[in-house]
């Protein structure tokens, strides 16, 4: 709601495992996105900034329409 922007999942890459020099794995979480940050930016796993999250993006605009009418009703 504070408008603070939100990383698209799609590209992003994602551990599958971590590999110990000893041989031994830790699976990794099926949720557990990891983009490199540079700057607070996220980036996917081809190396470009991550995209805009339409999910997020659809909320945003819905939050905002909604605080708009707030406004034009007072």
């Amino acid at each position: 709601m504070a408008g603070d922007p939100f990383a698209c999942h799609q590209g992003i890459r994602k551990p599958v495992k971590w590999v110990h020099p000893s041989g031994a794995e830790v699976p990794g979480h099926p949720a557990g996105y990891e983009p490199p940050l540079l700057d607070g930016t996220p980036y996917k796993a081809d190396g470009t900034p991550a995209d805009l999250c339409a999910g997020w993006a659809a909320r945003r605009l819905k939050h905002m329409w909604h605080e708009q009418q707030e406004v034009r009703a007072s």
